[in-house]
Order: structure tokens, then C-alpha cells, then sequence
């Protein structure tokens, strides 16, 4: 299993000068991702998380500190 590491969406967030707390959103397309961990801990202002083509088998119920407005699921 593939997980997501600080490190993976540092390198992911250069365009945001590789900050993490005022992230808003990163693409994290085929990295053969099983399981969403440390994303919401990590980045609290993400509002915008692109997976495509991943593993990821279910998502469930965001926990109650999540502040999605809006989300777009699809399977490819």
C-alpha cells in the first residue's frame, strides 16, 4: 500500500512554496493510493483534492472537522 506522506505533498505543493497549512489543493494522480491518511492534519484549508486513477476502493463520510464545500467523486 502506498501512502500519503508530509513529504509526497510537500513535493506536490511547490506551487504553494511547499506549504502545507495554507494548501487549497493538490493532485495526487496515479500513486497507487489505497487509503486517505494525514491529508485533512496536514493540510486544513484543502478545498480541492484530485486522486485520479488511485486504489482506493471507499470513501467514507468525512470526519466532523472536515470543511469540504463541494465534492466530485467519479470512477475511472
Amino acid at each position: 500500500m502506498v501512502r500519503i506522506t508530509l513529504d509526497a505533498l510537500r513535493r506536490r505543493a511547490e506551487h504553494n512554496d511547499g506549504s502545507l497549512h495554507t494548501l487549497e489543493e493538490v493532485a495526487l494522480h496515479q500513486q497507487n493510493i489505497e487509503r486517505l491518511e494525514l491529508v485533512q492534519e496536514a493540510c486544513p484549508r484543502l478545498k480541492i483534492l484530485l486522486l485520479h486513477d488511485n486504489l482506493i476502493s471507499k470513501i467514507g463520510a468525512p470526519d466532523d472537522g472536515c470543511d469540504a464545500s463541494r465534492s466530485k467523486l467519479a470512477v475511472d
